[in-house]
């Protein structure tokens, strides 16, 4: 598959060197990982969108590869509709920076055939995280701030959507932050049925 997507022109990818029993060795692709707490940087709505063209040069790349589903082993079962080979963990620790530029992808161990929105799926719960734990992209405060722009992420993805229209409605509060209280639901419950 590495080498599929250098033959490609896509060389954000670490090429390989070597395949062992166990262990696959590959070159090293230079800048920093998103890893959580993300820098000022990997938050920027600019590394965002560098991030997002990114993925969808991967998956240009990943389309043509030719599978062979006699051989080919994956490490998760292909998903429908197949429209190209999916990195399967497409998430900011995935993904190397060079300041606000998204310039390498890595681990490539879940990658298999599948659609395109799946990876686009993953990106949307790890780069626009709506939790304020720092460990997963928030800021670990609960301090009211201005809305985090990555939230407007889900608009972008999908126009009309109902979770992309309340996260337009919700963008003055906290990513993250539930704008009503849960506990209240029961009590909004219709009566159950029985027959």
């Amino acid at each position: 598959m590495l080498t599929h997507l250098h033959e490609q022109g896509f060389v954000a990818a670490p090429a390989p060197i070597s395949l062992g029993e166990q262990l696959e060795t590959v070159t090293f692709v230079p800048g920093e990982a998103g890893e959580y707490p993300w820098t000022a940087d990997v938050a920027s709505e600019a590394a965002l969108v560098t991030t997002a063209r990114l993925l969808r040069q991967l998956h240009d790349a990943a389309a043509s590869f030719p599978r062979d589903d006699t051989t080919d082993v994956w490490s998760q079962a292909g998903r429908l509709p197949v429209e190209t080979i999916v990195h399967g963990d497409f998430a900011p620790y995935n993904v190397v920076y060079d300041g606000i530029a998204a310039v390498g992808v890595i681990d490539f161990d879940t990658a298999h055939p599948g659609p395109r929105v799946w990876d686009v799926a993953s990106a949307v719960y790890r780069f626009a995280p709506f939790t304020s734990s720092a460990d997963e992209g928030g800021t670990g405060t609960r301090v009211r701030r201005p809305a985090d722009p990555r939230r407007r992420v889900l608009p972008r993805l999908r126009p009309g959507h109902p979770l992309a229209e309340r996260a337009r409605r919700d963008d003055d509060g906290e990513p993250g932050v539930p704008r009503h209280d849960h506990r209240d639901r029961g009590r909004r419950r219709q009566p159950e049925v029985r027959q």
